[in-house]
Parts: structure tokens; sequence; C-alpha cells
């Protein structure tokens, strides 16, 4: 038995779209292409309407025979593409935000004139010596006690430590938790994932990114390392702020929930072999199929008809629709 649009809706755009125009799209797309003074009333109002319109979940038209307009729902799928476009906006517009504010910090430090240099200097300040910042960042990690997060662009940043030396016994000998999130090219090569499976080997958890803008690591609440992206010299920031640490915490944790385990458990969800699922997880990251070929140790071809394969079990055309579909099953965040 055929389930109802509304149904199907739901299941699609829970989560993704704001629950109070999901709960208006529904109700319109149940009642079906309508005159607008009509739609109006059965969704509380024209500014109700108005909403889905601005949301692109609904469209008006005029009719060519009778002038009046008419108002209807938008397919579920225009209604879905938009929800992640709009989460994705979200997401880079956070991120934006957190980096003008560390440029600001920063610029305020470098401010010798600033009156409010003292004061800032007593929970941030610049460290400009590559030395120290390496035993700054040795300190750090064997003074955390319940967690150790790295945050790491990809291999050519100066300031990113590469992943064996990451997962020296140093972070895990007063057992704190490490946790590791990567840019997905990192990945790419067989050093860079034997780096990345050392971490996972000494027990810490690695996630990896499509694309990671900055880096920073992280002690516990007490302590930040982050570099400074706009300077051409290693400068990093030194963070003793528990504001700010707490703040850049909360980061980690949006994008640790949005990345993607590196070296995931087996899982049988949906009908969906581990083998599927991290072709799948891999593909939804961006990679391409000669990386994700390497990453899994197939050959080109076989990836091409795995990755088939899951289209087909979806019922879906495009590897966008694969994306989404996956989303949807909770396969991938």
């Amino acid at each position: 038995m055929a389930r109802a649009p509304e149904v199907i809706a739901r299941r699609l755009l829970e989560g993704i779209v704001p629950q109070n125009l999901l709960a208006l799209y529904l109700q319109l797309l149940k009642t079906g292409s309508c005159p607008l003074q009509e739609a109006a009333q059965r969704l509380g109002g024209i500014q109700n309407v108005e909403a889905l319109v601005a949301a692109n979940m609904a469209h008006c038209e005029e009719s060519d025979r009778d002038g009046i307009w008419w108002v209807a729902a938008s397919s579920v799928d225009v209604v879905l593409q938009h929800g992640l476009a709009t989460l994705a906006h979200e997401a880079v517009a956070d991120h934006e935000r957190l980096l003008i504010g560390q440029q600001r910090m920063s610029q305020a430090l470098l401010d010798a004139e600033s009156t409010t240099a003292p004061a800032i200097e007593q929970l941030v300040r610049i460290v400009t010596d590559a030395d120290e910042t390496d035993a700054l960042t040795e300190t750090l990690m064997r003074s955390a006690q319940r967690d150790w997060l790295t945050l790491d662009l990809h291999e050519s940043d100066d300031f990113a430590l590469t992943p064996v030396e990451d997962a020296s016994p140093a972070w895990s000998s007063t057992g704190a938790k490490m946790k590791a999130i990567y840019e997905a090219k990192n990945a790419e090569t067989q050093a860079r994932r034997a780096g990345l499976q050392s971490i996972v080997d000494c027990g810490g958890e690695v996630r990896l990114l499509s694309k990671v803008s900055m880096g920073m690591k992280i002690a516990d609440e007490a302590a930040a390392l982050i570099p400074l992206t706009f300077s051409t010299s290693s400068s990093t920031l030194l963070i003793q702020s528990s504001v700010i640490v707490g703040a850049l915490r909360e980061y980690f944790e949006l994008l640790w929930d949005r990345a993607v385990p590196f070296a995931a458990p087996v899982c049988d969800a949906e009908g969906i072999s581990h083998e599927q699922l991290t072709i799948l997880r891999l593909l939804v990251l961006g990679l391409t199929d000669e990386a994700v070929s390497e990453q899994v140790g197939m050959s080109v071809t076989t990836v091409r008809r795995r990755i088939a394969s899951i289209r087909d079990g979806f019922g879906v055309k495009t590897r966008f629709q694969i994306g989404a579909e996956a989303v949807h099953r909770g396969l991938v965040d």
C-alpha cells in the first residue's frame, strides 16, 4: 500500500526544516493546490503562506483563466535540497564568525598601544617560536585529564602535527580521551591512513570532514592552541580563558557530530553491509572514486560497482540523491 505524500515528506524533512514550517507544509501538502485566500484560512493566516513561499516550500501562481492566485506545496525533493543547502550555509556562517573572532582577538594582542592588551594577555598570548609551540603542545597533551581534542588541517599546513605524533602515549598516559578530526584528504594516501589508524590503535577516535578550515588543539576546559591563519609565520595562540576554550569545545563537538568515523565499526543498518557503508560515508565526504578505492583497498571499477549497487538499493539516480537518502536513513550525519 502506497504511503501518503505527507508521511513520506515527514520522514524526509523532519529535523532538516524548522518544525513550525514543516507542520504548515504537511498541512498544505495534504490539502493540495488551493486559492490563496483558502490557503491563508487553512494555514492560520497569510503570513504563514508567505513564510512557506519565502522558504521555497510553497509557490503561488496566478490562474490565466480567472486571475485568482493559487498556492501549492513545492515537491518534497525541492524542499529537501533547499533545507540541506540552508543547513550548509548556516554551518559556514558559524565557522566564519569563529574565524573572525579569532582574528580580532589576535589583532588585539598585536596592538601594543591597546589599553586592553594587558588584560587580554592574561588569558591569551601569541607564541612565535616553533619550538615553544611544540613544547606547549606536549605539555598540554600530557596534562589533559579527560579530553585531548584535535582539529587538524591538511598535511601541508605547518601547524598540523602528524597523526603518528598525535598517537603517542602522551595523551593516553593520563587516561584522557583522544578525539581527532582530520580533513578527508588525509585518508587518500597509504602513509596518512596508517597514521590515522595508529591513533585508533592507541584507543583514540578519528573522524573525517571533507574540508577543515582551521586547526586547534584543546586540553580539557583548561587551554587551547590555535594557529594564526592570517599570519605568514608559525605563530600560534595559547588560550587559557575558560570562556573561550568552552566556546571552542562547542564548535569542535558541532564538527564532530557532522564528521564521518574513520575505520567505522561493522554495521548492518538498513540492510547495508559494512563495506557499502564505508564506501557510502567516504562518498558523502566528497572523495573521488580513486580516493575511495585507496581507502577501502578495492579497484576503482569495484568501487563504482558498489556505488551503483547502493544507488539502485536506494532507488535514486544521482550521487546527490544517494547522500540525501543516506542522511535521512540515519546512515551518515
